[in-house]
């Protein structure tokens, strides 16, 4: 049985090497993504300070000691037109191991971040995924996500 938990500093060196796997499964997506791999201990530290910090938040799905997936959070800094700040919970990563799909974690995952942003009295939670990732798209807009903007990119 999973057990969606907040994560601990035990569970950094898994979190970091599901990251790398994402990292292939976007590569997939677009070939950008190939380049990131290098940045993978850059993360691993922002993931530290995620979890130390009290506008962060990583949870974890524990399938029996191992690690199959997690989420990241954190506030997200936005002002309206007139200037107001506005803070968002901005979900930066929820992903589930290609074996582990399917079985209901992400949502528990998803479930367990918006509690935890709920608690710090976001009103709203933003998250932005590839354009050519059905897969979440999907799983996105089940979980009752619209679209808000579109970003657009030109390599020059």
């Amino acid at each position: 049985m999973v057990l969606i938990r907040p994560a601990s500093i035990y569970d950094l060196y898994a979190i970091g090497e599901l990251y790398q796997e994402m990292l292939k499964f976007h590569a997939e997506i677009n070939p950008v993504y190939r380049t990131l791999s290098a940045r993978a201990l850059e993360r691993r530290m922002f993931f530290r300070e995620k979890l130390d910090s009290e506008s962060g938040y990583i949870g974890v799905a524990d399938l029996e000691g191992e690690i199959v997936g997690y989420s990241l959070g954190y506030e997200k800094k936005e002002t309206d037109v007139l200037g107001i700040y506005n803070p968002v919970g901005f979900l930066s990563e929820l992903y589930v191991t290609r074996a582990q799909r399917k079985k209901g974690y992400g949502r528990l995952l998803a479930d367990d971040i918006f509690r935890w942003m709920k608690n710090k009295n976001y009103q709203r939670v933003q998250l932005s995924l590839l354009a050519d990732n059905r897969e979440a798209d999907l799983f996105w807009k089940a979980l009752d996500f619209v679209p808000l903007s579109r970003t657009l990119e030109k390599r020059i």
